[in-house]
């Protein structure tokens, strides 16, 4: 009789154990009146048993929230990722065109200074030195490095001493790190 009795709850609780876990209490309960309800069974082994049914169907509710849980964050991850990796192709669109840009206003800058460098050495030394002078020295030091070095050097012959010996170490240093 008590191997019956064995049989009786194990097969309970593995009944139990595969119902879903959308049952109704209702349904869940009733698996555990059947172990209650077996003849000559001492109450403190049917208490236990019920214990035992009651912490692995806690159990299996704290696995299953835990088991909704993940699938959530799992879902949040992806979407976040998807975004973000939107927004880096959205940035990679827009570095593409602000360089593009940055390209087209270098060729217009080298075209303007081309311009430059040419009104400067078709203008005679006199004309040209008193005009350099009053120019920026990154700019003075870009049209002369561009020029012809004889003329560059007679416009530097006519600038103002101070001026001629900056504008000359700088065009040093350049050819300096050009040539390494």
């Amino acid at each position: 009789m008590k191997g019956k009795r064995i049989t009786l709850c194990m097969l309970c609780l593995m009944t139990w154990m595969a119902m879903p876990a959308s049952l109704s209490a209702a349904e869940k309960n009733a698996g555990e009146m059947i172990s209650d309800k077996t003849a000559g069974t001492p109450a403190t082994v049917a208490e236990a048993d019920q214990q035992l049914i009651r912490t692995v169907a806690m159990e299996r509710v704290n696995l299953d929230m835990m088991r909704r849980n993940l699938i959530l964050r799992q879902n949040r991850l992806k979407q976040t990722r998807k975004e973000i990796e939107g927004r880096i192709q959205d940035l990679l669109q827009l570095r593409k065109e602000v360089d593009a840009k940055i390209q087209t206003l270098q060729n217009v800058g080298q075209k303007e200074m081309q311009h430059l460098v040419k009104v400067y050495e078709a203008m005679s030394p006199e004309e040209a030195a008193p005009l350099m002078e009053g120019l920026k020295q990154n700019i003075a030091v870009e049209l002369l490095s561009r020029m012809r070095d004889k003329k560059a050097g007679k416009i530097l012959e006519l600038v103002q001493k101070k001026k001629a010996e900056a504008l000359t170490e700088v065009l040093a240093r350049r050819k300096k790190l050009n040539s390494k």
